[in-house]
C-alpha cells in the first residue's frame, strides 16, 4: 500500500469503529470484522474495493474506478453502477463512513495498520534495519513474520488491471526483496544447509535476479558443492548473454571469483 498521510478532500478519520476491520490483499482480497470474513460481493465490486485499497485515505476519481471495473468499454450507466457498488460496500463494511464521498470520487478511510500489506512493509523495513545493525536473529524473526502473511499472489482473485495490477507487482517485488534479505541473514548465521533446496527453487522461477544467484552459489559452495556453484554462474552468464545481452554484474562476478579462489571471506563479502 502507498504510504503517507491523507490527501484529497477527505478529513482524517476518527478511527471509531474501524479497528475491528481488517483488509487483506496478500492473496485473495478478503475483509474481516471481528475475525469474521465479510462477503464482498461480485467481481466488479471487488475491483472497486481493491482500487480504493491501493490508495487508502486518498480521493480516487470516479473515472479511475470506472476504468478499473469496466476498462475501455464501460456501460452508459457506469457512474450509477459505481454508486450502487459503493452503497453495497458500505453496508458490507458496517460503517458508511469508511468509504467517503468527495466532489470527484471516493476514498477508503482506513488506519494503515488494518491493511496487511502495510504491516508486511513495516516488518520488512524492521527486518532490514535489524540486519544492518547486526541483530540477525531479530532480523530473521521480523522478515519471517512478514513473509508468513502471504496467502498467495497479491490480489490473486482479481483479473489484474489498473492500480491493483501495479500494486500487486510492487508487492511481489517487495516479497522477493524480503526473501533475499532473509536468505542473506541465514547465510550470515551459517544456516546454508537448509537453504540450498529453497534457493534453487527460487532461482528456477527468477533466473535473472543476480543477488539470488549469488546466494545460491554461496550456499552450494559452503555445502561442499563448488562445482555446482560454478555451474550456476555459467548458466546464468549464458542466459544473460543470450536473452538480455548483458554480462553478470560486479557483485555476482566477485562471488564467482571468490569461489574459484576458495576465499570464504570474499564469498561472504560478495553477498553482503
Amino acid at each position: 500500500m502507498r504510504r503517507g498521510g491523507l490527501t484529497g478532500p477527505f478529513p482524517a478519520s476518527t478511527g471509531e469503529g474501524e479497528d475491528d476491520v481488517e483488509f487483506c490483499v496478500l492473496g485473495p482480497l478478503t475483509v474481516c470484522r471481528d475475525g469474521r470474513q465479510l462477503p464482498i460481493g461480485p467481481a466488479q465490486r471487488r475491483r472497486v474495493l481493491a482500487t480504493l485499497l491501493c490508495h487508502p485515505n486518498q480521493s480516487v476519481p470516479a473515472t479511475r474506478l470506472v476504468d478499473a471495473v469496466w476498462g475501455d468499454d464501460p456501460p452508459r450507466t457506469a457512474r450509477k453502477n459505481l454508486q450502487v457498488h459503493v452503497y453495497h460496500l458500505r453496508r458490507t463494511l458496517g460503517d458508511a463512513d469508511l468509504i467517503a464521498s468527495g466532489s470527484t470520487g471516493y476514498g477508503l478511510r482506513a488506519e494503515p495498520s488494518t491493511i496487511d500489506a502495510w504491516r508486511f512493509e513495516r516488518l520488512v523495513d524492521g527486518g532490514q534495519d535489524a540486519s544492518r545493525r547486526g541483530e540477525l536473529r531479530r532480523a530473521d524473526e521480523l522478515l519471517s513474520a512478514g513473509l508468513a502473511m502471504w496467502r498467495g499472489s497479491a490480489f490473486t482473485d482479481l483479473d489484474f488491471a489498473g492500480a491493483a495490477r501495479r500494486e500487486a507487482l510492487r508487492l511481489e517485488e517487495l516479497r522477493l526483496v524480503a526473501l533475499e534479505a532473509r536468505n542473506e541473514v541465514r547465510l550470515r548465521t551459517g544456516r546454508h544447509h537448509g537453504l540450498v533446496a529453497d534457493l534453487l527453487a527460487m532461482l528456477a522461477e527468477h533466473p535473472f535476479r543476480e543477488r539470488l544467484v549469488g546466494q545460491a552459489m554461496t550456499a552450494l559452495y559452503r555445502d561442499g558443492r563448488q562445482t555446482e556453484a560454478l555451474a550456476v554462474f555459467h548458466r546464468t552468464r549464458c542466459a544473460l548473454a543470450e536473452e538480455v545481452g548483458v554480462d553478470p554484474g560486479e557483485p555476482l562476478t566477485n562471488v564467482y571469483k571468490a569461489i574459484l579462489a576458495g576465499d570464504e571471506l570474499a564469498v561472504a563479502k560478495g553477498n553482503g
